[in-house]
């Protein structure tokens, strides 16, 4: 079965009739910017009893199909067939959620000065018919706070969009291509955050790892990046940045977290052990372990578990070395040898 895309738009009261002035696949192609063959199927239908139309009704919705041919050979959704399809749906969705749909649809003059006052869109490979908000304007609800150099932030950052009429935006964008929010520091906006993009989905983007470079005072803003398919000129109008008071940052608190547990090693055999600084708060890795002048080793002792009246040693000859990986965020130090006995 090849990928379905079913948008299911609501119109106010008006003759239906005006859908077949022209043709219609070929009005609505134009409109999607697609092949007219990918669609299969427009109806219009009552808002009322979901039966076909044959007069002037309160309100009527338009539903229509999308679909690419199948292949003779089987094809997963994660295959051509279902990217392309989900790139339709992206683009689509995106220009609804901006706007700009609705602008194209009124120059193509599809139903004279009538636009669409609602979509819903079932995704493909997706059972679910959900409604589409326009959206309006941002919130900051959650600044960052108790910001650590190279840390994440222990309260991290949630921005909510809303509609005209000042509901929340459960859905930004696709469900494999939601509408992203970036953080950047005034002032300083080609340096990249870690942890400073996050999805827009169930009614927020909300930031998990979100940190800042340095010991300082900085000022945040956050605004989306452009989504697939939408004009430019949207984000330069559309106003939906927001930003933070002064967030202060202040010294990092480092523990360290062991990586790849080794768990059975051979006497007096070479093995590594690897440890990920981490911030001492969240527990979580840091944004990168090379700023200012530290530098990193790993010095690794032998903890006797009491339990079994164990003693043992580790030795780590002159040859022992601690190799930083900036990458990674990992010290791994080699141990040259173990002597470990256990007493009944």
């Amino acid at each position: 079965m090849s990928p379905l895309l079913i948008l299911n738009f609501g119109l106010p009261p008006m003759d239906p009739a005006m859908f077949y002035t022209g043709n219609i696949r070929a009005n609505l192609a134009a409109l999607f910017n697609i092949s007219p063959d990918k669609i299969r199927r427009v109806s219009i239908i009552s808002a009322s009893n979901q039966t076909r139309l044959r007069r002037q009704v309160s309100s009527i919705r338009l539903n229509i199909e999308l679909r690419d041919e199948p292949r003779t050979s089987s094809t997963s959704s994660g295959g051509v067939l279902g990217e392309l399809l989900s790139n339709i749906a992206s683009s689509i969705i995106n220009r609804y959620q901006t706007g700009q749909l609705q602008t194209a649809w009124k120059a193509l003059n599809l139903t004279g000065d009538i636009i669409p006052l609602s979509l819903n869109a079932q995704e493909p490979f997706d059972n679910t018919l959900s409604p589409l908000g326009i959206i309006n304007r941002t919130v900051l609800l959650m600044p960052p706070a108790n910001c650590r150099e190279q840390s994440p932030c222990t309260i991290q950052p949630v921005i909510v969009a809303y509609d005209s009429a000042g509901n929340v935006i459960q859905k930004l964008g696709t469900n494999d291509q939601p509408w992203q929010v970036q953080g950047t520091v005034i002032g300083q906006s080609t340096q990249i955050l870690y942890g400073g993009i996050a999805n827009y989905s169930n009614g927020q983007a909300q930031f998990n790892s979100f940190s800042l470079p340095s010991i300082g005072s900085y000022q945040i803003q956050f605004t989306f990046l452009l989504p697939n398919g939408v004009n430019s000129s949207f984000l330069t109008t559309a106003n939906l940045t927001v930003q933070t008071d002064p967030v202060t940052v202040t010294e990092a608190i480092l523990a360290g977290q062991q990586v790849n547990n080794i768990y059975v090693v051979n006497v007096n055999d070479t093995f590594d052990i690897s440890v990920v600084p981490v911030d001492s708060i969240t527990g979580l890795q840091l944004g990168q372990i090379k700023w200012d002048n530290w530098t990193w080793w790993a010095n690794v002792t032998l903890y006797n578990l009491p339990s079994f009246n164990s003693h043992g040693s580790l030795i780590s000859q002159n040859t022992s070395t601690s190799i930083v990986n900036l990458t990674a965020g990992t010290v791994t130090t080699k141990i040259n040898r173990i002597e470990y006995r256990f007493f009944e």
